[in-house]
């Protein structure tokens, strides 16, 4: 989007010349696999997956706390694999608004100064991610059957972030 063009010479080089760039984004949420966090296949293969033993896997109010039901999962026996599908199971989606600011100032025909302020989640939204799986938030495993963080949500995608450049093109 561009600011329009104005008369006045002082309002133009105040108001006039900027450029809004907007991003919007809704983003659906990603797959992921519970797992059960040991190996009951005895198999010495990490991720092996637990049996589902519910028909709905979620909680039935969803929340960072309570995503997917602890419930709905049981370990299978030793020596053996479990039913639940791998990347069965849909993480919360999420929206998102990036906005950047940018205005030129010529100082000659071909030289120009640029100056560009742009804000990353300019809402601040929280914006949530799937429960925790191995490896990630310190290597929390909310995913992993015997994990006490199980189903819950530990991080978002991330905070609102500003910055500021200027350049000089010549």
């Amino acid at each position: 989007l561009q600011s329009p063009h104005y008369s006045s010479r002082p309002l133009q080089w105040i108001a006039g010349d900027w450029e809004l760039a907007p991003i919007v984004g809704l983003h659906s949420g990603s797959f992921f696999t519970v797992t059960t966090g040991v190996d009951n296949a005895l198999s010495g293969i990490a991720g092996q997956r637990p049996n589902q033993v519910l028909a709905n896997p979620y909680c039935a109010d969803q929340t960072i706390h309570c995503w997917i039901n602890p419930q709905a999962f049981a370990s299978p026996a030793t020596g053996t694999l479990g039913s639940s599908g791998m990347n069965s199971l849909v993480g919360p989606g999420y929206f998102d608004v990036d906005v950047a600011l940018i205005r030129k100032f010529h100082v000659t025909e071909h030289q120009y100064a640029e100056i560009r302020v742009e804000s990353f989640n300019i809402e601040n939204r929280a914006n949530f991610l799937n429960p925790s799986t191995p490896g990630l938030v310190g290597g929390a495993s909310g995913s992993a059957l015997n994990s006490s963080n199980f189903g819950k949500i530990l991080s978002d995608v991330s905070p609102r972030i500003m910055q500021f450049a200027v350049k000089y093109v010549f």
